[in-house]
């Protein structure tokens, strides 16, 4: 028992040590980083502190604390100065031709026929699966993942998404 209590006070000792070593650290900047990589990625501005409340002893009830919370998300979210994507990635993206989008569809909704047919679905076909049907639009990826989900709720098809 006592050398429990001793490796306790121990212990205690060195996070304490710890703690105030991590304390006194200050933050490095790496002088052979390019300009701007030392910078947070999101500048959040400075909040102002919350004024007193005008009737002393008067509390905020649910809504109006949910008003408060809103009003002050939607000021701070407003004043983020978000990152933009390069133009060269975003004229990347090609659009997805109506054509090649039903056959895309309808290759998920083959392939995933087929799995239910066979009853089974292994991870990395499930992997490959999700990956194709990621190329969807939403309405697709959401018609194929409802199919898969309904398949394996009523057995015909054993895997884990």
């Amino acid at each position: 028992m006592k050398v429990l209590a001793a490796l306790s006070v121990l212990q205690i000792a060195a996070i304490v040590f710890l703690a105030s070593r991590i304390m006194a650290l200050e933050p490095v900047v790496d002088e052979s980083a390019p300009p701007g990589a030392n910078e947070p990625i999101v500048k959040v501005p400075e909040v102002a502190p919350p004024e007193a409340s005008p009737e002393p002893g008067r509390f905020l009830d649910e809504r109006e604390l949910r008003r408060i919370v809103r009003e002050e998300l939607a000021a701070q979210l407003g004043a983020i100065d978000w990152p933009q994507p390069p133009a060269e990635a975003l004229a990347a993206v090609d659009p997805i031709d109506p054509i090649e989008r039903q056959q895309q569809l309808e290759w998920v909704g083959q392939e995933i026929d087929r799995y239910i047919g066979r009853g089974e679905i292994s991870d990395l076909e499930m992997e490959a699966l999700q990956m194709e049907m990621a190329k969807l639009d939403k309405e697709g990826q959401k018609r194929m993942l409802g199919r898969i989900v309904r398949a394996m709720n009523a057995g015909e098809l054993k895997g884990r998404l």
